[in-house]
């Protein structure tokens, strides 16, 4: 039977495909490579034909250079699976970002704390089929501003494939060691300002403590540089609080002590003024807590005594 072919003569026919196969799919990576401008791999010989050759013969132009291509416009961030069949940002999601603030990368801006608050936002939501990563993935990028925004998008190309990928390395550029550090000795030598409550000294030694939650520090040891801290009266308040001295607690009775004093200073705050005399202060709050824990004493005593006459 006779075979028309108006293109050219007929084709030969191939005993082995296999090898036929194989020996097309080398000639295409061989040529695809060329084309990258990258060197073939040794042993490879590249035997480009037709449109191949001509594409292969033809220079880049220097249009191409100028223009990037489509790798290099990738985010860094890996683009998660989804196994759900719908999934969506909601809007109360940005919302609740903008409540926290936005992270702008500041050195004044704290990197841990920046991250605590927007777990708590992704906690708040859950979607089935789609895993807590997936979310922290897609919604980090929308807390970041300024610098921070700028940051992300100069990460290489996929680089981030996961949140711990993500985390590690945003905490490595904005929550340096020497900020540890800083972080530190703001600790270990904190001292009460001058005309500062009880309440506000309180509140901002366990804001340092939050800040940096690897200090390091013992629970003891953080009770004693706090009263080391602390002004002669304030002290002298803490130790009449104790019913001797704060030193002689424990850790857990010493910071239900603090923690006392401090909600019963917000609570009942003493009006003075910045030339307020400090002695005056510490006498009534000695007055204070000395009739408190004196009082509960006469009354365990006058009840002592009805008991045993009865």
């Amino acid at each position: 039977m006779t075979r028309n072919n108006p293109q050219g003569s007929i084709l030969p026919l191939v005993s082995d495909i296999d090898r036929l196969f194989r020996q097309r799919r080398r000639q295409q990576r061989a040529t695809a490579t060329m084309y990258r401008g990258e060197e073939p791999v040794e042993g490879q010989q590249p035997q480009p034909d037709g449109e191949n050759a001509r594409a292969v013969a033809r220079p880049r132009a220097i249009r191409d250079h100028l223009t990037p291509i489509l790798d290099d416009l990738n985010p860094g961030i890996v683009a998660p699976e989804i196994q759900a069949a719908h999934f969506e940002l909601k809007p109360v999601m940005f919302n609740m970002l903008n409540s926290i603030g936005q992270f702008g990368g500041s050195p004044h801006e704290d990197a841990r704390q920046h991250i605590r608050a927007f777990l708590e936002v992704c906690d708040s939501f859950r979607q089935q089929g789609v895993h807590a990563d997936v979310l922290k993935l897609k919604l980090f990028p929308y807390s970041l501003r300024d610098r921070a925004r700028g940051w992300l998008s100069g990460v290489p190309a996929g680089s981030l494939e996961s949140w711990t990928d993500l985390c590690r390395s945003f905490l490595m550029r904005y929550n340096l060691p020497n900020m540890h550090t800083q972080l530190r000795n703001d600790i270990a030598s904190f001292r009460q300002g001058d005309d500062e409550s009880m309440y506000e000294c309180w509140d901002r030694y366990k804001g340092l403590l939050r800040k940096c939650t690897n200090h390091g520090f013992q629970d003891w040891t953080q009770v004693v540089m706090f009263y080391n801290g602390v002004n002669a009266p304030t002290r002298m308040m803490l130790d009449a609080s104790a019913n001797g001295t704060l030193l002689e607690k424990s850790p857990e009775e010493a910071f239900e002590i603090l923690d006392r004093i401090a909600n019963n200073d917000y609570q009942f705050p003493v009006g003075v003024s910045p030339k307020t005399n400090h002695e005056m202060i510490v006498i009534i709050h000695f007055v204070y807590h000395f009739l408190i824990i004196e009082g509960i004493a006469i009354i365990n005593s006058v009840a002592y005594l009805c008991f045993n006459i009865d």
